[in-house]
């Protein structure tokens, strides 16, 4: 049984646990509400499931320890339309299939309305899904995008697997895609509104010609290998049972130092650290969805706890990368949430 959970506006069920099968939890989505993890670990640890996958793998580390869960990767599928047979990229036409305003997206509104005045960038209309999917299909498109967080998401994987380019701003290196897109020599990152019109103006330009055949034959042999096919859901969906081990596995060394990291705080502090440092990354998720640049001051003082802190907080660039660790003009720790450093 599979359960899909989007923090606290998912539906909670019960009576599961009667059933005589796996029973695994599906975390999606964990960036677009201020509480996305906290908000769901005493269901969790309470309701019994077997395992837990989370569609952002960097998140599964903070819900498996604390809720004491098996967790493997989320088994991400093409869907049956990786192209094989890429077609030439002919058209230079930038076309935007989105919302002008969106609450929770602060930087994409700010970013495409600038585009829109100073660039040949034009509005095609948000479309369906399937739709969308089916323009993708030509694999003759760029694709612009920019994440609410770092966090990637459809909008980053769909257009790459079609064979199509990838505007967009940095995505966390410790999710499985964030770590592959700086190697995709199709794929362009920008780091602020200058270098996101400069790409734009580039392309319009024809100053860029990495939108090549090859180039996109590289990146879609990159990705394959992460991407689980019909054999390997068999092997893992058997009338024998679910054997997870069968899926790729998409984990990062970065998701693997923080859950390393969990593990020693919850030995060694207990449970309830354990929570505090989740809210500690919440409130620094939130910070980041509406500053585009943060720093944090360094943790200055000597102690056991102390210690466990300065190393979360080198691991934070790897989940939220528009965060500056440590900057010593940053903001204190203290002055986002009580973690008890000292």
């Amino acid at each position: 049984m599979w359960h899909v959970l989007e923090a606290s506006s998912t539906c909670l069920i019960s009576g599961h646990t009667e059933l005589s099968c796996p029973l695994i939890a599906v975390i999606a989505d964990t960036h677009h509400l201020p509480s996305p993890i906290s908000s769901l670990l005493t269901y969790i640890s309470s309701s019994g499931y077997t395992y837990l996958t989370c569609t952002h793998n960097q998140h599964a580390p903070f819900f498996s320890i604390a809720c004491n869960i098996r967790s493997f990767s989320f088994p991400y599928t093409d869907l049956g339309i990786i192209a094989d047979n890429l077609l030439p990229i002919l058209r230079k036409n930038l076309i935007y299939y989105g919302n002008l305003i969106s609450q929770h997206h602060v930087f994409r509104t700010e970013f495409v309305n600038k585009a829109l005045t100073t660039s040949s960038l034009r509005l095609g209309g948000r479309l369906a899904f399937r739709k969308w999917l089916e323009e993708l299909s030509q694999g003759n498109k760029y694709v612009f995008t920019c994440s609410l967080n770092g966090s990637f998401s459809f909008q980053t994987l769909m257009p790459l697997l079609y064979g199509n380019v990838v505007i967009t701003d940095p995505i966390c290196s410790a999710n499985w895609i964030g770590g592959i897109l700086p190697y995709l020599p199709e794929c362009y990152v920008y780091h602020n509104v200058r270098e996101c019109l400069d790409i734009l103006h580039g392309i319009e330009n024809e100053r860029y010609s990495s939108a090549s055949l090859h180039s996109r034959n590289i990146s879609t042999s990159l990705i394959k290998p992460l991407i689980s096919d019909e054999k390997s859901l068999q092997a893992a969906f058997s009338a024998a049972g679910f054997d997870p081990h069968s899926l790729p596995d998409v984990s990062t060394d970065n998701q693997k130092r923080l859950e390393e990291l969990l593990a020693i705080v919850l030995r060694d502090f207990g449970l309830s650290e354990v929570y505090t440092m989740i809210r500690l990354y919440e409130t620094l998720q939130e910070s980041h969805r509406v500053n585009w640049e943060t720093g944090i001051f360094p943790v200055t003082k000597t102690s056991e706890k102390s210690l466990v802190y300065d190393t979360f907080l080198r691991l934070i660039p790897t989940m939220l990368p528009r965060f500056k660790y440590p900057d010593p003009q940053g903001i204190h720790l203290q002055a986002l949430v009580s973690v008890g450093t000292s």
